[in-house]
C-alpha cells in the first residue's frame, strides 16, 4: 500500500542506535528508551506517518536463554527427579551452544546427579541430525511444575499440528524403550538456529496492528532474521496518532 505526501513538509529521518538510549533492558522482551533533544512535531490539519526503513543487528544473538535452559529427568527405580539447567558459573543463561556444546555441558551435569547410581547421557546422530538419549536404567524426559523441560523447540520434541507440545501420559514427555539398551530418540531435529523473528513494537505510540496471534496490539513490525548476513532491512507504515513526539519507547 502507498500513500500520498500531499503537505508542503519534508519527511524527516530518525536514526536509533541501542547504545545511544537513555534506558535498555535485554532480559525478556528487550526494552529501549530514546528521548528526542528535538520533539517531532505534527503540523495543524496533518496525519503523520512512520515507515521503518532499515534495521541492522549484530548476529550474535544466543538461542539459548533463560525461557529455554532446562530439561528434567526421572530415573523410577530410584524415583529420582532433576533438572539440568544450562547455566554457567557467573549465572549466565544467554549464550550460543552448538549441539556438541549442549550436549556436553547436559552430560557433565547429568553425571553430577548420577552419583554413580545410573549412567544416563544424550548422544547426537549425525545422520538423523537428533539427539539419541541413553541409560543402564528405564528414564523418563517430564515436565512438571518443579521439574520443567523448557528446551521443547531446540531438542526436537514432539508437537501437533496446532504447535502444542504433545505428551506421552500427565507430566511425562518422552519415555525410553528397551533395544538393546534404554534409550529416547528425539521426534525431531535439533533445532539451535536461536532467535528467527524480532517484534518491533511501540510501548509509547497506539499502532493496533494484529500480531502474529491475531491479536491487535502494538506490533509495529516482524523482522525476520538470517542468518547468513549482518545486515537486515524491514518496511512498515503505521499511523501515529500524536501531535508530538519528544519520546520513544520500543
Amino acid at each position: 500500500m502507498s500513500y500520498a505526501l500531499d503537505t508542503p513538509y519534508s519527511n524527516q529521518v530518525v536514526f536509533l542506535n541501542s547504545e545511544n538510549s537513555i534506558y535498555k533492558s535485554v532480559d525478556g522482551q528487550g526494552e529501549y528508551t530514546y528521548n528526542f533533544q528535538t520533539p517531532i512535531q505534527l503540523p495543524t490539519n496533518c496525519q503523520m506517518l512512520i515507515s521503518v526503513t532499515d534495521a541492522q543487528l549484530p548476529n550474535i544473538m544466543p538461542n539459548v536463554n533463560s525461557s529455554n535452559n532446562k530439561i528434567s529427568f526421572f530415573i523410577p527405580t530410584f524415583s529420582k527427579n532433576f533438572t539440568i539447567e544450562l547455566r554457567d558459573d557467573d549465572g549466565t543463561t544467554d549464550k550460543v551452544y552448538n549441539v556438541n556444546e549442549f550436549l556436553a555441558f547436559v552430560n557433565s551435569r547429568i553425571l553430577l546427579e548420577a552419583s554413580n547410581q545410573f549412567s544416563l547421557y544424550g548422544e547426537f546422530q549425525p545422520t538423523m541430525s537428533k539427539i539419541k538419549w541413553y541409560s543402564n536404567f528405564p528414564f523418563q524426559i517430564i515436565d512438571t511444575p518443579n521439574y520443567p523441560t523448557t528446551c521443547i523447540d531446540l531438542l526436537g520434541f514432539k508437537k501437533n499440528n496446532r504447535n502444542e507440545v504433545v505428551y506421552e501420559s500427565d507430566e511425562v514427555l518422552l519415555s525410553s524403550v528397551l533395544n538393546p539398551t534404554y534409550h529416547i530418540t528425539m521426534p525431531s531435529c535439533v533445532n539451535l538456529t536461536g532467535t528467527r523473528f524480532i517484534f518491533v513494537k511501540f510501548k509509547n505510540i497506539s499502532v493496533n496492528n494484529l500480531n502474529s496471534n491475531g491479536i491487535t496490539d502494538n506490533a509495529m513490525h516482524l523482522l525476520g532474521i538470517w542468518y547468513f548476513i549482518d545486515r537486515a532491512k524491514f518496511n512498515a507504515l503505521i499511523f501515529a496518532n500524536k501531535r508530538l513526539i519528544i519520546l520513544l519507547l520500543f
